[in-house]
């Protein structure tokens, strides 16, 4: 499960997402994006 936090003082869940496998490589964040690969597929979490 990936969890999505907003970056403030105070601590609040925007987002939680569950993916199909466990993370094979290190998140990249490129822009407004994130990116995660699992050991079946690729994730793409923003806009």
């Amino acid at each position: 499960m990936v969890t999505i936090v907003n970056a403030a003082k105070e601590f609040k869940i925007l987002a939680q997402n569950t993916l199909d496998g466990p993370i094979m490589a290190s998140p990249i964040a490129d822009g407004s994006a994130l990116f995660i690969r699992t050991d079946k597929a690729l994730y793409k979490i923003g806009k």
